[in-house]
């Protein structure tokens, strides 16, 4: 993982600047759960709900 402490200076135009939460680990899912959900960690298990809601 690559860290950056560096913040541009006023001068330098910046697109676009990402803030990314640490996931913890956690046991996952088994593979028999997981594949079909997409993903085998159940932190990011979030299906989308009729309406677009979660």
């Amino acid at each position: 993982m690559m860290i950056i402490n560096e913040i541009p200076s006023q001068d330098e135009n910046v697109l676009t600047m990402a803030f990314v939460n640490t996931q913890p680990f956690s046991e996952g899912y088994e593979a028999q759960i997981g594949f079909p959900k997409g993903t085998i960690f159940p932190d990011l298990d979030k299906p989308l709900k009729a309406g677009g809601t979660r």
